[in-house]
């Protein structure tokens, strides 16, 4: 089956993003983080209106199956790494090596664009992302909390695979 990665630049393309946000927040991060934070961060952090204003500084990509829309990242470019602000698979496709192979793909894009690392957070009581992380080679490097308003915050870990 062939995996394809689409840039997502226009307000369909971003609704597109917003709208598997919706589902995929929901559906992972309710028993991690609780409604009122999901909800706040849908509001803020993935709506559409906030992704078509990341589309200025973040690539966005439509990760698609087939033609079928699976997920989706963003991709943001520092001086001397991508980081990889957002990755996420609809639950249905988790575990099936979709995950590895776009790793894969941005740890080599990582280094064809001499950059030295690929990084990105993780929320610290999401124990299947952080194993599938490290599983795959990237490094804990940090620990941080973020305010992110009304009383919520990211209580993250910051990981790095090196290239």
């Amino acid at each position: 089956m062939m995996l394809t990665l689409i840039s997502a630049r226009n307000n369909t393309q971003a609704e597109t993003v917003a709208n598997m946000a919706t589902t995929i927040w929901r559906e992972h991060y309710r028993p991690i983080i609780g409604d009122q934070q999901v909800a706040y961060m849908l509001a803020t952090i993935q709506s559409k209106e906030r992704i078509l204003e990341d589309f200025v500084n973040v690539d966005y990509y439509i990760i698609q199956l087939e033609h079928k829309a699976i997920g989706y990242l963003a991709l943001e470019t520092k001086r001397e790494s991508f980081f990889l602000s957002k990755i996420y698979l609809y639950k249905e496709v988790r575990g099936r090596g979709y995950g590895h192979s776009i790793i894969s793909y941005l740890k080599n894009k990582t280094r064809l664009e001499g950059k030295k690392y690929l990084e990105l957070t993780v929320n610290k009581y999401n124990p299947s992302a952080i194993l599938f992380y490290e599983k795959i080679g990237f490094q804990r490097v940090d620990a941080i909390i973020s305010d992110i308003g009304k009383g919520f915050f990211m209580d993250d870990y910051v990981y790095r695979l090196y290239v």
